[in-house]
């Protein structure tokens, strides 16, 4: 099984250009680019939209990605509005902006932290999901801290603590794919890996406590399990494949 992990879009207006970013163009290019390795799965973490977001985006997307004909689905980041995704989604995945989802045998969970953190409601659904084997876990935030001054001291996620003490004592080991920090990690703590997936926007420097953009490519994640076998990579628009 193969997933197309696009995250970090950041649309403002439908066709403006965010922070004079084609963003847009960038989300197109990398869905285009991506589909090249017939994923079974598209997954959008978060941050669809860019503050004030308009339900002609969330529709918009949605439409390109009806279009490419591949299950898909969605989660918000904190630029996002639960609501207006559910409204535009909630046929495909439920009227809750959290929820689970089992593909070719494999169990997949998806988390809402568009408040920046996972509330108590939320935390107990989970501790339940996880009773059973679970392949892949998506959310918006990181729950470690991940070396990028800029976002860990001004937009880490809340309460992490108490989000990894519900995998703690348990024998499987957790794989979670997020976005939010625009830049690229894989941090393994005890059973908990964490893959964070850079920006179809911007990418955000290592170096400073300000916001300074690294680069502007953008880029996706590719996600494969095949049997027992788990792979992943990121590339960035315009690499050699």
């Amino acid at each position: 099984m193969k997933i197309l992990q696009i995250t970090d879009i950041h649309i403002y207006k439908l066709f403006e250009l965010t922070n004079n970013i084609k963003v847009v163009d960038n989300f197109i290019q990398v869905l285009d680019e991506g589909m090249a390795y017939q994923p079974d799965l598209i997954v959008l973490s978060g941050d669809l939209g860019h503050n004030d977001v308009q339900m002609d985006v969330y529709q918009w997307l949605k439409q390109q990605l009806l279009d490419r004909g591949v299950p898909f689905r969605v989660i918000g980041g904190n630029h996002d509005d639960a609501s207006l995704l559910c409204q535009v989604f909630g046929e495909v995945q439920g009227q809750l902006p959290y929820f689970s989802y089992v593909k070719d045998g494999l169990k997949f969970i998806f988390l809402n932290t568009i408040s920046g953190q996972i509330d108590e409601t939320q935390m107990n659904w989970l501790k339940n999901e996880i009773q059973s084997e679970v392949a892949a876990i998506f959310m918006h935030h990181p729950p470690f801290l991940a070396g990028i001054p800029h976002m860990d001291s001004r937009y880490a996620m809340e309460k992490r603590a108490e989000f990894l003490s519900v995998f703690s004592g348990l024998s499987q080991r957790f794989r979670i794919f997020t976005g939010h920090y625009h830049t690229e990690r894989t941090i393994e703590i005890g059973n908990v890996a964490v893959y964070i997936t850079p920006s179809t926007f911007v990418q955000i420097s290592d170096s400073t406590v300000e916001f300074t953009p690294d680069h502007y490519k953008p880029a996706y994640r590719m996600i494969t399990f095949d049997g027992h076998m788990f792979k992943t990579w990121v590339r960035y628009l315009g690499m050699d494949k």
